[in-house]
């Protein structure tokens, strides 16, 4: 197995002809991994838009970049992530991570260890370059900043998830700031490295005045989701 380093059973066999098959149809095969937010590129509107390109999307719900080298971690992330990119040659790998880590673990930290979330967000900012530089070993790495907080403090949701979230007393602008704290370094530090290119959606998403998420971006139907409505994220990247 030429990706693994091992020798090959009939389950890579299998694998590897049916993606050297694929090759004849698809010039280029991207692999999209991060947590839920990574979905929009299961958007229809990125096969009409690149008929030629295949995107295979790995994602792990509340992925987080503080915990990304844990490999001990709940989401087991790290190894999934891992194995996907070691599995076998891609063009591109597109990540976004971070929303978690910004909208509730590190807020969630800081209580517990009665830390400031500047000092943690400084442990997520390393530990995220560290896993972007060893994504880079593999292919060129193309990485999506991360959304901004959508779910307002005064919005009454009972899911699970949002369940979790509410336990951080913290307003939607001040989880904002701390959005754009961190998409910053990010940007500032892959625009020194050459395998690696920044996708900044800022200017689209942060409303000038608010100072939060723009409204047109949130799910209008379930204003507790916090992902950004899927086909408008997607026409932001198409974009």
């Amino acid at each position: 197995n030429p990706y693994k380093k091992r020798k090959s059973d009939i389950i890579d066999t299998i694998n590897e002809i049916a993606y050297q098959r694929s090759k004849r149809f698809y010039k280029n095969t991207y692999l999209a991994i991060g947590d839920s937010h990574i979905r929009v590129f299961e958007s229809k509107l990125f096969k009409f838009f690149f008929p030629f390109k295949k995107f295979k999307v790995i994602y792990v719900p509340g992925a987080s970049v503080y915990g990304i080298t844990n490999i001990n971690s709940q989401t087991k992330a790290y190894k999934k992530f891992k194995d996907a990119v070691q599995n076998r040659d891609y063009e591109k790998i597109i990540v976004t991570l971070g929303e978690v880590d910004i909208a509730f673990t590190l807020w969630m930290l800081s209580q517990k260890q009665n830390k400031p979330v500047e000092e943690l967000l400084k442990i997520s900012l390393e530990r995220y370059k560290g896993f972007l530089k060893f994504l880079s070993e593999f292919a060129p790495v193309i990485v999506i900043s991360t959304p901004l907080p959508t779910v307002k403090e005064t919005e009454e949701c009972d899911d699970s998830i949002s369940g979790i979230r509410k336990q951080i007393n913290v307003s939607q602008k001040e989880k904002t700031k701390l959005a754009l704290k961190f998409n910053k370094e990010i940007k500032e530090f892959v625009n020194t490295q050459p395998k690696m290119k920044y996708v900044d959606l800022t200017a689209f998403a942060l409303d000038n005045k608010t100072q939060v998420v723009k409204e047109w971006l949130k799910n209008r139907k379930n204003p507790c989701d916090h992902h950004y409505q899927r086909w408008k994220f997607a026409v932001m990247l198409i974009y």
